[in-house]
């Protein structure tokens, strides 16, 4: 859709959740009048002489919770993990509309998959499964699970959290056989595992029926050739198994010959698929879509660090607003923050609050890292708002969920300075600064120490007020700016490369004892501006032999 700025919008309908495009796109241009929206210019052959009049929705606060029904969640689910002694756990869930429940587990090693049964219900806005035990066997206790709905995928709360775990999830099937619930898949990684290894492997498909209720297929391509394929119609009946052949024909080109069965399923290699070719139309016009298991299995059940955003104020973001979102490993303060994950959301004429959802990799998850929520708010290439405060996630005790608030960069929102700092002068130096042991380092075990370290400074150094900005991010967090003591000079060293050095000197005889100080700040840029990695000071003493040198010790 656009908004062509004149009171009109014009909303172009290029096709359907299912993958069918339309041969001409549907055009509809409407007014905005009290509320609602009025086509002015559309197919009338569509729509009628009367034409379409669209309402707007109710709103409503975006984080309430929707009222769960037991109706919204009949229906059969797809999990598929990642395995341990197996290939993969891939399991289907089966919530029935009497309330009971049947769960079928493969463990796609070749044994019969584990069928248990039990009961389900709504119980809080969550859905409570039961499994009371299998065919021939009741459970002396009955394991219960509890899963969220979220759009439609039921996702496992587990009884004790752990950061780094894989997080259950049964998405519906139906969504995914119509393409309305993308499957849960990183092309390029598929693509790449299988150029490296070869297409030995399990593969996935998820296809509608003609009737009840779909078709569940998995295709086990075996070394040396034997193929197998299970095609399961999810209707209490026995899944359908061929076995064959498989070989390499060409480059990123197979073939499986089916016992019995004279012409071959032409399979070739793309996007990290194996997709029918143009010369097989043995599943119809759409063809057959494999997708590679350990990469469905990685990719649908990631743990996730989730949150909200906001900033004071009354402010509007513009609609081409892009919030992005970081999930990003701060451990090592002297390098820049390594991104783990990230999030780009178009406003879109949205306003705050806004929802996130980072998923990360539980198998490069390490839990002796810090790991921190990065954001970012920008409009037509310039920063509207930034997080400059430390919102820590996953280790070290913090949570996996955290609601933000950002600050404004604008000038008029920045920390202003006090009247005795809005004239110290900043210079910006290609000069390398002094070393870092001429200065007595801030810490608990040294006699100063100071909050700034770790401190995240909303600097955008390549701003035509970047000194400006030095100097209205740095003063403020050192808590300087009095009426007895302003510095006289500000020096940002090295910007450019990732590192910066900032120095405040006074010459201001602030104390009896000192007749100069000097504060070196270390600074690692980072996506939501600079970290303060190190920070120290030193001193000009009026008392003493020396009262001309600098000391990295407090005078006496």
């Amino acid at each position: 859709w656009q908004d062509n700025g004149d009171g009109t919008a014009t909303v172009t309908l290029t096709g359907r959740p299912d993958g069918t495009t339309y041969e001409s796109p549907d055009v509809i241009t409407f007014q905005l009048s009290d509320g609602a929206l009025t086509a002015t210019d559309y197919d009338v052959s569509r729509y009628g002489s009367e034409g379409l009049t669209l309402q707007k929705q109710t709103e409503t606060d975006s984080t309430a919770e929707a009222t769960i029904q037991p109706e919204d969640v009949v229906g059969i689910y797809k999990s598929m993990m990642p395995g341990g002694s197996s290939p993969g756990l891939d399991t289907t869930l089966y919530l029935n509309v009497d309330n009971t429940v049947r769960l079928v587990s493969d463990y796609l090693n070749g044994d019969p998959p584990i069928e248990e049964i039990g009961t389900w219900e709504v119980v809080n806005n969550q859905v409570v499964v039961t499994l009371t035990g299998q065919a021939d066997q009741t459970y002396d206790n009955p394991v219960v699970t509890t899963y969220n709905v979220d759009a439609g995928t039921l996702v496992e709360v587990p009884a004790q959290p752990t950061p780094g775990a894989y997080v259950t999830r049964y998405l519906p099937f139906d969504a995914l056989a119509t393409g309305q619930e993308p499957v849960p898949y990183d092309a390029a990684a598929a693509q790449q595992a299988i150029t490296e290894a070869g297409f030995v492997g399990i593969y996935k498909a998820f296809l509608r029926a003609a009737d009840c209720c779909g078709r569940d297929i998995t295709v086990t391509l075996s070394p040396n050739g034997p193929a197998t394929m299970s095609t399961n119609f999810l209707n209490g009946q026995p899944p359908i198994v061929q076995t064959g052949t498989w070989a390499e024909v060409s480059d990123g080109r197979i073939d499986i010959t089916w016992d019995g069965v004279d012409a071959p399923l032409m399979l070739e290699l793309v996007d990290g698929t194996l997709h029918t070719t143009a010369d097989d139309n043995s599943y119809g016009s759409e063809g057959l879509t494999l997708y590679y298991y350990p990469t469905i299995a990685l990719n649908s059940n990631l743990p996730t660090v989730t949150g909200t955003i906001t900033y004071p104020g009354e402010s509007a973001l513009p609609p081409d607003a892009l919030i992005t979102v970081r999930l990003s490993d701060v451990s090592l303060a002297d390098a820049p923050a390594e991104v783990i994950s990230e999030q780009v959301i178009t406003a879109g004429g949205q306003q705050p609050p806004f929802t996130f959802e980072l998923p990360y990799n539980p198998r490069t998850f390490d839990p002796t890292r810090t790991y921190a929520v990065q954001v970012r708010i920008e409009s037509d290439g310039q920063l509207l708002y930034i997080n400059d405060t430390h919102y820590g996630v996953l280790t070290n005790g913090a949570p996996s969920h955290v609601d933000m608030v950002l600050v404004s960069t604008a000038p008029a929102a920045a920390a202003a300075p006090v009247d005795s700092c809005a004239d110290v002068a900043v210079t910006m130096s290609t000069e390398t600064p002094p070393d870092r042991s001429e200065y007595l380092a801030y810490g608990e075990d040294s006699p100063v120490n100071s909050a700034i370290v770790g401190a995240v400074l909303p600097v955008d150094n390549q701003a035509d007020d970047a000194t400006t900005q030095w100097r209205d991010a740095v003063l403020p967090e050192l808590g300087v700016c009095t009426a007895d003591f302003a510095p006289d000079q500000i020096t940002v060293y090295n910007t450019g490369d990732g590192q910066a050095t900032v120095v405040t000197a006074s010459d201001v005889l602030f104390d009896d004892s000192v007749s100069a100080q000097e504060v070196r700040l270390d600074l690692v840029e980072q996506p939501d501006g600079w970290q303060v990695e190190w920070g120290g000071v030193r001193f000009q003493c009026s008392r003493d032999d020396n009262t001309t040198e600098w000391q990295p010790e407090l005078c006496p």
